[in-house]
């Protein structure tokens, strides 16, 4: 039987191959090809030739010409080869390809560039980044430091520097990129501003990522990095940068990282000369046209307003000032505005004749744009064909026409142009109907544009007059002839902006149904009309166009429209709501569970519902707006950090991360409305607790800021409220059972305890009764659980507090647990007793059966410790001591709370009172609105988990020489080739029977380079158990299979073939491991787990070894005595 015969195995990363020691060979003769011809080289033209053709060589060339560099490295040369070289090298540390071309122009610097001892930070924090970890590099990093040092002194080249920051920026791991994105800015600019590929390629075009920003924000906070590399890209200008600039903003760049990007792009002024000229507008057009495409408006109308900024202040203005003029066509009137009042600073209103005075007609809608003021910029369209009616306007603006003047020449002109308008519905929206809006003599317009009507005159169509007159402010509607769908549309809409009684409505919307089946856009038009008279609408037409809406909202789920179309699908379903119950029902929580996912959805929900009265059948609905929210993610969290930093627009649907708060301040105001039935409270009370007990039923609810918990905390809130306003609800047992079940739950954060204990204080407050009974559930929390007794103990401290009556019963009860052994419980009763004698010291002094507390209180047997400091803690707690029981507004219960209890910002809501003021209709209790700093709770968000994840980054230099220099460094297989030059170790497990040994023991022949390991049955390798311990080593290592029955002629066979066979076995003749000299070809016979090698075994074994033991325990588990064994022959032959 051939033991070791040239056998083959599965690589999957380059397929079946030879065993290691072939592919050596291999190597080495490709190896020794470079490398003859390195040492052919007879002159320094040689050696440059051969340095120059590296640049075009294949990975493959690449790290096979490794040995061929380091003997050339070697040899004597000029300056002009040491130049070449070093920067073929440079080239190799940035070769992302192959580790091994890295390590190979890491080991030539070292050894002939850089040998001193001060250029070891270099090296050390080169070779750490290789490193995937980041517990392996962290104390490498304070190197940086020294290395920036290396570059102030000019010790180092700049070139130095950058491919460490490539690696930052490039590593796997994100902390590690984060750290080399803000270490930039510690590096003065000096030494990279030229280098715009590094700075605009590499730097900036990492950050098109979410993932940098939310590191940066847990870390140094990203305005505060936003603000040094604005500092840096002022450092950097240079007409390259700026061309490299322009060719980033060209491409397609995330919202986020795009916003973030456009404001470190500094403003006019930056620098003294001017670096853009016309020959650049073809770019900058592009530019515009990319981040037009931007989703979210806001970010839209900054970056393009930061953008447009920049180009401003470092455009050349004497070269073409009509070209850079040209690029407010670009803008839709939203945004031009912005652009304007930015263009004003360069070229004022008076200067536009001057540069268009050859072409005016043409040019005309730019001379418009440039001479009128930022605020009127609103009202213009990118061309129309009327540009002259726009001068007349403009003329008057100036004073140089008079009012009746400009309206005769407005309507005069109107109506005897020679051509029709080419989009006549988009200029009269945009154009005509603004304008005749601000015009005085609407009569005398009326009466021109029927003149001229029924003189066949007008250029404009009957549509396009039905428009216009939605503009005048004018009762009547004029008598126009309707032949088709567009006109029958238009005289819809001039009859939803002037509701007239003389109208069938119903005939009037259902004529225009086909309109859902043709064009989205004008269906959402028409939709809009239809809102503005659905009180004029029958129950069967609304409940038509409900319908429509749902059709209408599927087909545009992914189109910018979606949001549009449920604005109005909701207000024709709360219209619809007391018309037919059942079927608005249905539609508003098909809207609800839409909204569940997009918060601008639930938003426009929640808005329309404020100051409705709620029939019961909302309760869920409500409840649902009322705990909106989800966990955000770390993207998430980037993009609600853009929002924060853009323009608020006047519109609240485009401030997304406030969305979810908002949804649920609008809820709540919903709910405690003056307006809302008994009924209906109840029925939202039944809706929380089923709601209660399903979150409690969830796996994560325990877990701080899981989505469990911080439901569960909205509910609790929202519960305490509920309570408050009805405090004898039929459904009060239930509270008061799931109040208990929810105190007797120990895994419940304190975001949840503190207002479920709130809700038995109101109780409290409410009923003496109520309070008598609560005295005495003390042993009864303490039975069930013994922590619950805290919660008994706060409520009746926070009770005492409004009303000390029964002061002296309550103090004996809580005194009896300050003897008990839980810690929670004895601190607890210490600081409730110190707060009570603090709180009520003139009453209690003069009941003289409590002489005994002053004692009691004062006595402090530990002056220092852990104990004292929980005590302190409690007795210093702002929630005892600032928040009254009684103080139930707004403010106090859902932004102070949940500030004690260490929530993050967006679960808290209503942390300023809203715009206006509370709502006229809202409930009495919550009227008052109780602001105010309050202190941190260094009790109660404790147990909230760290909302950052952030590692911290070592940057002090003072760093021990030991932590820095003896660091983590993982081996790479790829460079741990060996020869085995007929030296063999096979190992025998057939007897082993226990998988997981089996899957340890694979993996420990391999990595010390066993021949093969012999198992009972190949099929082990595919066990679960083996696969968890082997991680993966069975693909590499040759498998044989020999049965145990077998044994004893494979054995033998293997002696015939020079192998010396070795059992790992306590016997008389045994000789210790740590004296063995293994032969060159050995088999190692393993025993089985409790039996050990059997003895007709042991008769065919050349030699028997052990291993020498010291302590009292008999042996060593089977694979930790063969890694022994497996070591100690590969230290003798390997090493």
């Amino acid at each position: 039987m051939e033991i070791l015969s040239n056998y083959r195995f599965h690589d999957q990363n380059e397929g079946e191959r030879t065993n290691k020691k072939e592919s050596l060979k291999i190597v080495k003769n490709d190896f020794g090809s470079f490398l003859n011809t390195v040492k052919a080289l007879q002159n320094d033209e040689q050696r440059l030739d051969f340095l120059k053709s590296l640049e075009k060589r294949s990975k493959k060339d690449l790290e096979e010409v490794g040995p061929a560099v380091i003997e050339l490295a070697s040899q004597t040369y000029g300056n002009e080869v040491k130049e070449l070289l070093e920067e073929n090298l440079l080239n190799f540390l940035n070769f992302k390809d192959s580790r091994l071309v890295r390590k190979t122009a890491l080991f030539v610097l070292k050894q002939n560039y850089y040998k001193e001892e001060e250029f070891e930070p270099f090296f050390t924090l080169f070779a750490s980044l290789e490193e995937s970890q980041y517990h392996v590099i962290e104390p490498i990093l304070p190197k940086f430091l020294d290395l920036v040092q290396l570059i102030e002194s000019n010790k180092l080249s700049w070139e130095y520097l950058k491919t460490v920051f490539k690696k930052f920026i490039n590593h796997t791991n994100g902390w590690i990129r984060c750290f080399g994105f803000k270490s930039l800015l510690d590096v003065p600019t000096k030494h990279f501003k030229h280098d715009v590929n590094f700075v605009v390629n590499d730097y900036y075009n990492s950050l098109n990522s979410y993932d940098p920003f939310w590191r940066l924000e847990e870390t140094i906070g990203v305005k505060i990095f936003l603000d040094g590399l604005n500092n840096i890209v002022r450092d950097c200008l240079s007409s390259e940068f700026v061309n490299g600039m322009l060719l980033l903003f060209e491409t397609r760049i995330s919202p986020s990282p795009l916003l973030f990007m456009s404001v470190t792009l500094p403003d006019s002024g930056a620098v003294s000369t001017s670096l853009l000229d016309s020959s650049d507008i073809p770019q900058i057009r592009r530019v515009i046209k990319e981040i037009s495409n931007v989703q979210y408006p806001n970010f839209k109308h900054d970056v393009i307003k930061n953008f447009m900024t920049f180009i401003f202040g470092l455009y050349d203005w004497d070269s073409d000032e009509k070209a850079m003029v040209s690029l407010l066509s670009c803008f839709t009137s939203s945004i031009r505005s912005v652009v304007s009042s930015g263009l004003h600073k360069y070229i004022h209103n008076d200067d536009v004749f001057r540069l268009f005075d050859d072409d005016v007609h043409n040019n005309g809608l730019i001379e418009y744009l440039c001479s009128l003021d930022a605020d009127d910029c609103k009202r213009l369209v990118d061309s129309t064909d009327l540009i002259d009616v726009k001068l007349g306007v403009k003329a008057r603006k100036l004073e140089v026409l008079s009012e009746e003047r400009t309206s005769k020449l407005f309507v005069a002109r109107l109506f005897e142009l020679d051509k029709k308008i080419a989009n006549e519905e988009a200029y009269i929206h945009n154009v005509l109907g603004p304008i005749v809006s601000d015009l005085n003599d609407c009569h005398t317009i009326d009466s021109l544009v029927k003149s001229n009507l029924n003189d066949n005159k007008s250029n404009l169509s009957a549509k396009g007059l039905l428009l216009l007159y939605s503009y005048l402010n004018l009762d009547d509607i004029p008598e126009v002839k309707l032949t088709t769908e567009d006109e029958n549309l238009a005289f819809f809409h001039l009859v939803s902006k002037k509701p007239s009684s003389e109208v069938d409505h119903d005939d009037l919307v259902t004529k225009n149904w086909e309109i859902f089946s043709t064009d989205t856009e004008k269906a959402i038009k028409f939709l809009e009309g239809c809102c503005r008279m659905l009180n004029k609408l029958s129950t069967e037409v609304v409940h038509s166009l409900l319908e429509k809406c749902c059709v209408l909202a599927k087909e545009t789920q992914k189109s910018s429209n979606f949001s549009v179309v449920c604005k109005y699908w909701i207000k024709v379903a709360l219209v619809e709501l007391p018309l037919d119950q059942k079927h608005a029902m249905e539609h508003l929580e098909a809207i609800m569970d839409i909204g569940a996912k997009n918060s601008q959805v639930a938003y426009m929900l929640s808005v329309d519902l404020l100051g409705v009265s709620l029939p019961n059948c909302l309760s869920n609905v409500l409840m649902r707006l009322a705990i909106y929210g989800d966990v955000f993610k770390k993207d998430d969290q980037v993009f609600f950090l853009a929002n924060s930093m853009a323009t608020r627009l006047d519109d609240k649907i485009f401030w997304y991360d406030k969305l979810p708060c908002m949804v649920r301040e609008n809820a709540i105001l919903s709910v405690f409305n003056k307006k809302t039935s008994e009924s209906f409270f109840d029925a939202l009370l039944l809706e929380v607790i089923e709601e209660i007990k399903i979150v409690d039923k969830t796996k994560g609810r325990s877990f701080g800021l899981s989505l469990g918990h911080r439901l569960k905390t909205r509910l609790m809130l929202l519960l305490l409220l509920l309570v408050k306003n009805s405090l004898e609800s039929g459904h009060k047992q239930l509270i008061i059972d799931l109040c208990c079940d929810t105190l007797l739950d120990g895994s419940q954060q304190f975001s949840i305890r503190l207002p479920t204990e709130w809700i038995f204080t109101i109780y409290c407050l409410n009923s003496q009764k109520f309070f008598d009974e609560w005295l005495q559930k003390d042993i009864e929390f303490g039975e069930k659980r013994i922590g619950s007794v805290v919660s008994w103990m706060f409520v009746v401290l926070r009770c005492l507090k409004i009303k000390p009556q029964g002061i002296y019963n309550a103090i004996l009860k809580v005194m009896r647990w300050i003897t008990v052994t839980n810690f929670s419980v004895k601190c607890a009763s210490a600081a409730v007793l110190k707060l009570l004698y603090k709180w009520h010291l003139e009453g209690i002094k003069e009941d003289n059966r409590l002489d005994f507390l002053e004692s009691l209180v004062t006595f402090n047997p530990e002056i220092s410790g852990n104990t004292q400091t929980v005590v302190d803690n409690l007795v210093d707690e702002p929630f005892f001591n600032q928040v009254q029981a009684g103080q139930t507004d707004l403010h106090t219960v859902f932004y102070k709370l949940m500030y004690l209890c260490g929530m993050p910002a967006d679960e808290m809501i209503f942390e300023k009172k809203p715009e206006g003021g509370l709502p006229e209709d809202t409930v009495d209790f919550l009227t008052t609105w109780s602001e105010g700093k309050i202190q941190v709770s260094k009790v109660f968000s404790a147990l909230v988990k760290s909302k950052v994840t952030a590692p911290e980054i070592l940057m002090n230099p003072s760093l021990s020489d030991n932590v820095i220099d003896d660091f983590q460094l993982k081996i790479d297989p790829n460079e741990t080739k060996f020869e085995r030059n007929g030296k063999e170790l096979v190992v025998v497990a057939s007897l082993i029977n226990k998988t997981a040994n089996l899957g340890g023991l694979c993996r420990t022949c391999e990595v010390f380079g066993a021949s093969a390991l012999v198992l009972s049955n190949q099929l082990i390798t595919s066990d679960q158990n083996f696969k968890a311990l082997s991680m993966s080593a069975e693909k590499w290592l040759p498998i044989i299979e020999v049965k145990p029955q077998d044994l004893e002629s494979f054995l033998q066979e293997s002696k015939l073939k020079g192998f010396t066979v070795i059992a790992a076995e306590q016997t008389a003749a045994s000789v210790p491991l740590h004296e063995f000299e293994f032969p060159d070809k050995t088999i190692l016979l393993l025993g089985e787990e409790k039996k050990g090698v059997p003895p007709q075994l042991i008769k065919t074994v050349d030699r028997t070894v052990e291993i020498e033991q010291f302590g009292v325990t008999r042996s060593l588990n089977v694979h930790v005595s063969a890694s022994l064994f497996i070591y100690q022959f590969a230290a003798q032959k390997y090493c």
